[in-house]
C-alpha cells in the first residue's frame, strides 16, 4: 500500500476479572475502572457486558508499534487496578468452570438494554474476546459484506 499515512488500526481486548485465590470470576468491573481513574489512566480501562469483565481498547493507530504501545499502557493499567483490590486479570475465551448463572450484566443503560431484550442469550455470553478494527483508505482494497 503506497500510503501507509492512510491506514489505521484499533484494537480491543477483554479481559476477566480473577479472584486469585479461588481463580473464579469476580464480579468487581467498578472496582477496577474507579481505581484506574484514580490513577490517571480514565481511558484506558472501560466496562464491559457482565460485571467479571473489563476492556482495554488503543485509539485509532497509524502503524503496529502505536497499537503495541498503547496496548502495552493499557494492560499495565489493568493489571495495577486489579492489584490494588487483591485481583488478577486473564486473557481467554471463557472461563473453565466458573457459572455464567453466577454472573452479573454491568448495570449500565447500554447493557441493561441488551439483557431486558435479549435476556438469556446475554447471561450465558460470559466471553471474552479480541477484536481489531482496520481502515483500508482504497475502496477496492475493502471488504464488502
Amino acid at each position: 500500500m503506497s500510503d501507509a499515512a492512510a491506514f489505521t488500526i484499533g484494537v480491543e481486548e477483554e479481559y476477566q476479572i480473577i479472584n486469585p485465590h479461588t481463580r473464579e470470576l469476580a464480579g468487581k468491573s467498578s472496582k477496577l475502572v474507579d481505581a484506574n481513574q484514580h490513577n490517571g489512566h480514565s481511558q484506558d480501562l472501560l466496562y464491559e457486558l457482565h460485571r467479571c469483565q473489563v476492556e482495554i481498547a488503543t485509539g485509532v493507530c497509524q502503524t503496529l508499534d502505536d497499537v503495541r504501545q498503547e496496548l502495552l499502557q493499557a494492560r499495565r493499567s489493568a493489571m495495577v487496578a486489579a492489584q490494588e483490590h487483591g485481583l488478577a486479570i486473564a486473557a481467554a475465551g471463557t472461563h473453565p468452570f466458573s457459572r455464567w448463572q453466577n454472573q452479573k450484566v454491568t448495570p449500565k443503560d447500554r447493557y441493561r438494554s441488551l439483557d431486558t431484550v435479549l435476556q438469556q442469550l446475554v447471561r450465558e455470553m460470559v466471553i471474552f474476546g479480541s477484536m481489531s478494527m482496520w481502515a483500508l483508505p482504497i475502496a477496492k482494497q475493502r471488504l464488502r459484506w
